[in-house]
């Protein structure tokens, strides 16, 4: 295999969470995420991505960047993979911490939904064990909610709360300032809790 550096692994997160097949594509609402892939493939492969621009009325745009047939080598099969079988590439369990990171960071800008509790969900029962398993070899646990079935169709869920949250902060990010607030609930306890918690003291 050949070896990765940060920005290929962000890539690959990115893919993992928000990454298509057919076309070889990754999709995103964030003209910001399609500016980074824009200039991530001019840099390394001198290759100018096509875009389409998808409009959903009330909605943001969906952009759609079409990736290089040359990316092939460094995503070997999960260049193939639907969004059921996703799953994380061997070489980042292999890889420091930088790059587990910016893995991290990638899936989780293409995917995540960051707020007081951090949810993860996927379709892939695999990728959701090895997302599980990656977080826990960076210090992060996660606790697994029983599937969420939407259109029949099963996701599986992570949560990241409490002081594990914290340790997201730190992951190299490109969009997204993640600061856990604590409007309405301090370190996510339901705003209820709180108040009784003040009326005892």
């Amino acid at each position: 295999g050949q070896t990765i550096d940060e920005d290929d692994a962000y890539l690959i997160g990115m893919y993992v969470a928000e990454g298509c097949a057919n076309p070889f594509s990754i999709t995103t609402t964030e003209k910001k995420v399609v500016d980074w892939i824009s200039l991530y493939l001019l840099k390394k492969f001198n290759y100018s991505p096509t875009i389409k621009e998808k409009n959903i009325p009330n909605r943001k745009p969906l952009y759609l960047v079409l990736l290089p047939e040359k990316l092939r080598e460094m995503f070997g099969n999960l260049r193939y993979s639907k969004s059921g079988n996703k799953y994380i590439p061997a070489e980042i369990f292999a890889s420091d911490k930088k790059i587990k990171n910016s893995f991290l960071a990638g899936y989780i800008e293409g995917d995540g939904y960051l707020s007081n509790s951090v949810e993860l969900s996927t379709k892939s029962r695999r990728l959701a064990t090895e997302l599980s398993y990656l977080l826990s070899t960076l210090g992060i646990e996660t606790t697994e909610t029983k599937p969420h079935v939407y259109n029949s169709v099963k996701y599986y869920r992570l949560f990241i709360c409490g002081e594990d949250r914290d340790n997201l902060v730190n992951l190299p990010f490109k969009f997204k300032s993640y600061s856990i607030s604590t409007k309405g609930s301090e370190h996510g306890y339901p705003p209820q809790l709180l108040k009784k918690i003040k009326e005892i003291y």
